[in-house]
């Protein structure tokens, strides 16, 4: 996927590490111009799959978290696949495309997720097609007045998905105007280049998973599967979960978890106080637990005023106390403010 970039950024010269596009140059000025400016930002770790045929819209509402049925043009949901046990096997993002569906979700997971996809198949008509397409990020004051000005398309609403020329654009959650771009090379290409003409300043792609952390937005890793059932990482609190759609793999475990009991565990955001930004799995510690994990980061990236911000699901019994990153005596994590109601803060219940 990083080869493809080559070609799509053009002029702008990135510096490559570990699979994504670590930065252009200037990490530390980036990560302040992520929070202040418009910014766009590739995203290499992004895969599309069309899912196609006369089945495809009732082989993935049976398979996945969300009313893929009631999915209406225009628009775009998130959706989870669970393994029978209720544990999130991946987070995709669907939206139609005339008669297909296209699915959106972490290129690291993509491989995975469709061959278990295929094998529930059976006498259905569907197919999955993994398409060459790669994607980038555009964030920040004018970012949807920035698109118009590019002569691309600018979905309606919260969570709209427009069309024009081979290229998707998807509205993404804040806080502030987020868009994200997906199609073919070219497309892409000519959609990069012309946001840099309007003034969009490039900024490595984890400054898009940071935003991704402010808006209290999940993602998993081959590392964090079959980790947490999807009400941990709050699916339910940003319309990742339909109640009342029926059966799919992990439904029973989903639905005992909001109608029978407490949740005891929620995604939190927090910042830690170091340099070294942990991987997804680490494991937070409180000191009544002693040795035993309090809770383990979703996602971590560096902050722009130092240190790093953090989602992590944590054990809610320990919210009140001090926390530490990676060890019992490792770095000070502080919790933040929620970017929207967690109703066990609040002394609710699910």
């Amino acid at each position: 996927m990083i080869g493809k970039w080559l070609e799509a950024l053009g002029e702008d010269g990135p510096v490559y590490g570990e699979g994504t596009v670590a930065h252009f140059g200037d990490p530390k000025g980036e990560n302040a111009a992520a929070r202040d400016e418009r910014v766009i930002s590739p995203l290499p770790d992004t895969a599309v799959v069309r899912a196609s045929g006369e089945d495809a819209l009732s082989f993935l509402h049976g398979q996945l978290s969300n009313d893929v049925q009631g999915l209406a043009a225009g628009r775009w949901q998130l959706d989870a696949y669970c393994t029978p046990k209720g544990r999130t096997l991946a987070l995709l993002e669907l939206w139609r495309d005339g008669d297909d569906l296209l699915v959106k979700l972490p290129a690291t997971l993509a491989e995975a997720t469709l061959k278990r996809l295929r094998m529930f198949v059976l006498r259905s008509k569907v197919q999955f097609e993994a398409l060459d397409w790669i994607a980038f990020g555009l964030a920040g004051p004018g970012a949807a007045e920035a698109l118009a000005g590019a002569a691309l398309p600018v979905p309606e609403g919260d969570r709209g998905a427009a069309a024009a020329g081979g290229l998707w654009v998807l509205a993404r959650p804040g806080p502030g105007e987020r868009f994200e771009l997906t199609g073919p090379t070219g497309a892409v290409a000519a959609a990069w280049a012309g946001l840099r003409e309007a003034g969009a300043r490039p900024v490595g792609s984890g400054r898009w998973a940071w935003l991704d952390i402010r808006a209290g937005w999940p993602r998993l890793h081959p590392g964090t599967t079959e980790l947490w059932v999807p009400q941990m990482i709050n699916l339910d609190l940003i319309d990742g979960i339909h109640f009342k759609k029926g059966c799919y793999p992990g439904q029973e475990i989903v639905a005992r978890t909001k109608y029978l009991g407490k949740l005891k565990q929620r995604m939190l955001p927090a910042h830690a106080d170091t340099e070294d930004i942990p991987p997804p799995g680490t494991k937070l510690h409180a000191a009544s637990m002693g040795a035993q994990a309090a809770g383990q980061v979703v996602e971590a990236q560096a902050a722009p005023e130092g240190g790093c911000d953090l989602l992590a699901v944590l054990r809610l019994s320990v919210k009140e106390e001090a926390l530490h990153l990676g060890a019992p005596d490792g770095p000070a994590v502080k919790l933040a403010a929620p970017p929207y109601p967690v109703p066990e803060l609040a002394g609710g219940e699910e």
